[in-house]
């Protein structure tokens, strides 16, 4: 039997049971339970809001008496006309996503590396992380005002430039909206980029 040497005594390992190591550990397991208070919350307790998708939910009635319908409303999605459209959006998306927003920040940061002026590598580090420390509704507030068909900037500008006749409408135009990953490059490339010159390419 395997042996624990403890302040000169011996003592066989197999007395030393899960629970025991835990009440003497009970300080340092207790750091572990707002991690798992945070993964309860936020992870498990919204599972239970799948029900939703089998009964007719109502907001005064609750999950308990709202009734039930079945595979109603899965019904109703599959023989929609749109099922097809946000079925095929889907798949271009996460395609998209997959093959341009896993290498964009990749490529970035090696380009990155490679710059000689360490000021102007941290204000392009800087300028492109930014939009992680502003909200969505204020960062969607500025692209649908610059994107804009009435008074956007950009549309102004072509206009200027002779370069269109009528405005854009960027925000529905399919081929502009498919392509529309930007985050997926901002937020890799400082971390990759630290990596990078933490390691044997530091200049």
């Amino acid at each position: 039997m395997a042996q624990v040497e403890l302040e000169g005594k011996t003592e066989p390992l197999s007395r030393r049971g899960p629970l025991r190591r835990f009440l003497k550990q009970w300080d340092i397991q207790l750091m572990v339970l707002p991690a798992m208070m945070f993964i309860l919350v936020f992870s498990y307790v919204p599972m239970y809001g799948v029900l939703m998708a089998f009964q007719d939910y109502s907001l005064f009635k609750g999950f308990m008496n709202s009734p039930w319908v079945g595979l109603k409303h899965f019904e109703m999605f599959f023989q929609a006309p749109e099922f097809w459209t946000v079925i095929r959006n889907t798949l271009v998306i996460s395609a998209l996503k997959l093959c341009i927003g896993f290498p964009a920040p990749i490529l970035l940061a090696l380009m990155l590396n490679e710059v000689g002026r360490r000021s102007f590598k941290r204000l392009i580090q800087t300028i492109s992380y930014l939009p992680h420390f502003l909200s969505w509704v204020i960062v969607s507030g500025f692209v649908i005002s610059i994107l804009s068909t009435d008074n956007g900037s950009l549309n102004i500008l072509l206009q200027k430039l002779n370069l269109i006749e009528d405005p854009v409408n960027f925000l529905s135009e399919q081929v502009f909206l498919e392509h529309s990953h930007p985050d997926q490059c901002m937020e890799g490339d400082r971390l990759l980029l630290d990596r990078i010159s933490g390691g044997h390419c530091r200049n």
